[in-house]
């Protein structure tokens, strides 16, 4: 197929939506390719002016972009920025205008060469981005608001039962045992929910140099006695050295999660491996069980604070379904990755993966 350059030109245009136009200051007119007049819906003539140009900038914008222009004028080469433009047909789009100024040998500007890009779709996904990121936070605020205020009568209602206990029969005091439990269940939960909330807000955590192995110590001696409970033999296979910038508190609740969970998720007997390794400036943690697995349409939804993959342990165990939701944003809050492979009943390995420096 034999295309000429200016067919080829002609096809860019149409991919990027963009136009080319060519204005001489001398006499204040101008010309567009096909794309651009296509682009502003313009009438079709030999040469513009340059007040067609200004018309079709938004009346918002209009003092900005000519104070810019008429700026980039006097001192610049180069004319870049963002605008509203009004088309014929009323369309509002947004336009990116990209142009080189060329002057005289007395600097003085004569000529404007440069295209205008139509960015709506772009423009309009930011916008929208922003605002959802706007929505986010709120809900969070709100989240979070509620969930303290839930705190208080919910104590209230425990200290309550702790109460009447006192004076109750056996049979009542087995019903309060039920309200106690299911109050303490609700406060897990709500701080849950909270701790979310605050991770999700744009801060940056305080990391510092230190050793994986140490927290992985620390959660194995910590979760030493539950792991016994059902028979469950905890393997460790540490690095010399799994060094890497995190944040303590929040690391370890990382990996007290996911011990937990597979501590939750295994059968009585079993051998869960915890294993750290250092190479190519990453640090690996893993935690492999061979528990009830995890089916591969559901591990999608696994990291996701709404979903309703909340499951008990092979004992009873309770979960609130929000610690993997936890996880993955303290991963994400050290530029790290988690990964999960899980086959039903075969069991889970979640391996994280965290820049070393």
């Amino acid at each position: 197929m034999n295309i000429s350059t200016i067919d080829w030109l002609k096809e860019i245009e149409d991919i990027a939506n963009l136009g080319v136009y060519d204005m001489d200051l001398t006499t204040g007119t101008w010309t567009g390719s096909d794309s651009l007049i296509r682009i502003f819906d313009l009438p079709v003539k030999a040469q513009y002016t340059a007040e067609d140009f200004q018309a079709a900038v938004h009346p918002d914008d209009f003092d900005d972009v000519m104070a810019y222009y008429h700026e980039c004028l006097k001192s610049r080469d180069y004319f870049n920025c963002v605008y509203r433009a009004i088309r014929t047909d009323g369309k509002v789009i947004y336009v990116s205008s990209k142009s080189r100024i060329f002057r005289d040998d007395n600097h003085i500007a004569v000529r404007i060469l440069g295209i205008k890009q139509d960015i709506t779709k772009q423009k309009t996904d930011e916008i929208r981005l922003k605002q959802l990121n706007e929505a986010n936070e709120q809900k969070n605020e709100v989240l979070t608001m509620v969930a303290h205020d839930l705190k208080s009568p919910i104590n209230q209602i425990k200290a309550l039962s702790s109460l009447l206990k006192n004076d109750a029969s056996d049979a009542q005091k087995l019903l309060l045992d039920i309200l106690e439990d299911a109050s303490d269940n609700a406060l897990d939960i709500i701080g849950d929910l909270i701790e979310i909330a605050q991770l999700e807000q744009d801060i940056r955590l305080k990391l510092t140099n230190i050793n994986i192995n140490d927290l992985v110590l620390k959660s194995v001696s910590f979760f030493d006695y539950n792991a016994r409970q059902k028979n469950i033999r905890l393997k460790k296979s540490l690095s010399e050295d799994a060094t890497a910038p995190i944040h303590r508190a929040k690391f370890k609740r990382v990996i007290d999660n996911l011990l937990s969970n597979a501590i939750k998720f295994s059968p009585e007997g079993e051998t869960i491996k915890i294993k750290t390794e250092k190479k190519q400036g990453v640090v690996k943690l893993s935690v492999k069980d061979n528990g009830i697995g995890i089916a591969e349409k559901n591990i999608p939804k696994l990291f996701n604070k709404f979903s309703t993959l909340r499951r008990q342990g092979t004992k009873g165990e309770k979960s609130t379904g929000l610690g993997l939701s936890i996880v993955y944003e303290i991963v994400k809050k050290h530029n790290g990755e988690i990964f999960v492979k899980s086959e039903v009943n075969r069991g889970t390995t979640f391996t994280i993966k965290i820049p070393s420096v």
